[in-house]
């Protein structure tokens, strides 16, 4: 090798040498800047880094961002917020040109670019280009993707029909995952910036809750009830249809003998189902078979129960289940089949057993326990008070059908002993009083339900439920239909509460409060009701309930 070609080589080398240092000091420079919070100190470091090598798209990435966070502190200088911003934008500019593969360079540049124009506005929707960039590039980053989708929101005003349909894919991709936690604040920004309903519609992700979510703040917004209506409509719809795959995915699982995940399955069914609210009832829409309903309701008891019970639960776990399954089960065939079920599996509770035969009409079977019972010679040491009014009313109810007045009272005054507001029991002991022509002792009853029933009017000395609150108000009733007159005080026409009204969690009334009175007509249970009252926008003063048996 001649000199010449010595000195050309260790030139390249030196060059090398050179460029690499600066490539060094660059990182090294960029490094140290990123964690600064002085953001005067910042910007000096990176410039000098661009200086020392103008060719690294993260030096001019962080650059920018320093610019912007500088601009967003010096908004009450006019003059340095408009300077720094358009050096945000240049140094975006620069590192995506360098890096035009960068989803998070195209991003800011946008957000840079978005800012500029709002500070100096005109006519620039060069942000838009960058969104979308930034949106395609971001691949599986739904992040990302929602930040995007939120900034083409808030601008939906100025976006073509190509970009709108563009966002709506955007916030599709972005709710599929997790969507109860991203739709907050998009039901905020759709508010301030679009309130189109058909809009809301394209991207709602089909889950219960979002629907319900929505429907809860349209109430607070006081937007339309007939949107607030169909939206909790399809709420308890979904609801309803998730109830039945967990219901159906529960029975694959407890067939092939997965019975801990058969329970979870069933668990899941029973909090669907008791999230439904019969919206449709006001709405018309979306309506589903409550017939269907309710033999679901009675069947995922039973098949929970049994779940627990394969997975070697006790009889504890698994006896409130048992008894809400023969509440609802009439079928003869049905209750046969439990019966096998619990004698094959050994449970013996004496009240599922009292139970059963008295769904079956084996009376009989009833009154020779029964006499048992009532001689002490069948002790019932585990049973709670609630057990035991239920296993006395149908001990009472086996000897009334059996034409043993005299027992059937026993059974019933013993039933009350435990519970004395036990409606049931009153009005069975009621009618086997008279049936003895005892009339002085059934009038001693009726004053005693007239004393269980509600009074007439309840006064609440202004009682105030606030916002997202719940009242609520115990019944024993006689089961039948109730009119309730619901009074309040204070109402402004600025500030009209929207007020919903449950009866033993279904919906009876649910609007904008306009007159200090309103009147329901309820169909009770015998028995114990529930009443829930719940401000659903603005606070609101309860004054008194007046309840009455006719119109």
């Amino acid at each position: 090798m001649n000199m010449r070609k010595k000195i050309v080589l260790i030139g390249i080398f030196i060059l090398l040498g050179v460029f690499n240092i600066l490539i060094y000091l660059n990182y090294h420079l960029y490094f140290r800047a990123k964690e600064m919070v002085d953001y005067g100190k910042k910007i000096q470091i990176l410039q000098k880094a661009n200086k020392i090598y103008p060719w690294n798209s993260n030096v001019y990435y962080e650059l920018g961002k320093a610019y912007y966070t500088s601009c967003i502190q010096s908004l009450n200088k006019e003059m340095d917020a408009n300077y720094l911003i358009d050096e945000s934008t240049k140094s975006f500019n620069r590192s995506v040109r360098l890096n035009p593969a960068s989803p998070f360079g195209h991003f800011n540049y946008g957000q840079s670019l978005l800012y500029q124009n709002l500070l100096t506005p005109f006519s620039d929707d060069r942000f838009l280009k960058e969104f979308k960039n930034s949106a395609k590039l971001a691949g599986d980053n739904r992040e990302m993707l929602f930040e995007v989708a939120k900034l083409l929101m808030i601008r939906w005003n100025v976006l073509t029909a190509e970009d709108r349909d563009f966002t709506l894919e955007i916030l599709k991709k972005t709710l599929e995952r997790n969507p109860v936690d991203k739709f907050p604040p998009l039901m905020n920004i759709w508010e301030m910036n679009i309130r189109d309903f058909a809009v809301m519609d394209k991207f709602m992700p089909p889950v219960a809750q979002a629907y319900r979510m929505f429907g809860n703040f349209l109430g607070e917004k006081s937007f339309s009830i007939r949107q607030r209506h169909r939206m909790l409509s399809y709420a308890d719809h979904l609801q309803f249809e998730r109830a039945k795959r967990n219901f159906a995915s529960g029975e694959q699982e407890y067939f092939s003998a997965e019975y801990g995940e058969a329970r979870k399955f069933f668990t899941y069914c029973l909090w669907d189902l008791q999230k439904v609210r019969f919206f449709h009832r006001l709405s018309g829409l979306y309506p589903f078979d409550e017939s269907e309903y309710y033999h679901l309701y009675k069947l995922v008891n039973y098949w929970l129960a049994r779940s627990l019970i394969e997975a070697g639960g006790g009889l504890k776990k698994v006896r409130e289940y048992l008894l809400k399954y023969l509440e609802l089960e009439e079928d003869e065939v049905s209750l046969n089949e439990f019966e096998s079920y619990i004698i094959e599996h050994k449970i013996s509770y004496l009240p599922i057993q009292l139970f059963l035969y008295d769904k079956q009409g084996r009376h009989q079977d009833i009154i020779e326990i029964g006499n048992l019972i009532l001689k002490g010679q069948v002790k019932t040491p585990d049973l709670n008070k609630a057990d035991m009014v239920k296993m006395f009313s149908i001990m009472g109810n086996a000897y009334q059908r059996m034409n043993y007045p005299a027992n059937a009272i026993e059974s019933f005054r013993k039933s009350i002993k435990f519970i004395p507001s036990y409606v049931p029991s009153l009005l069975q002991l009621r009618e086997n009083y008279l049936s003895l022509h005892e009339d002085e002792r059934a009038e001693e009853i009726e004053a005693e339900i007239e004393r269980t029933m509600p009074p007439k009017t309840l006064n609440y000395s202004h009682l105030i439920i606030s916002k997202d609150r719940e009242f609520s108000h115990r019944l024993y009733l006689a089961g039948k239909e109730l009119y309730i007159d619901f009074y309040f005080e204070g109402l402004k026409k600025e500030d009209i509460p929207l007020i919903t009204i449950e009866f033993n969690r279904e919906v009876v009334w649910d609007n904008y409060l306009e007159d200090e009175m309103i009147t329901l007509s309820v169909e009770p249970k015998i028995g114990e009701n529930i009443l829930y009252v719940k401000a659903a926008s603005h606070p609101f003063l309860l004054k008194k309930f007046a309840y009455r048996s006719s119109p």
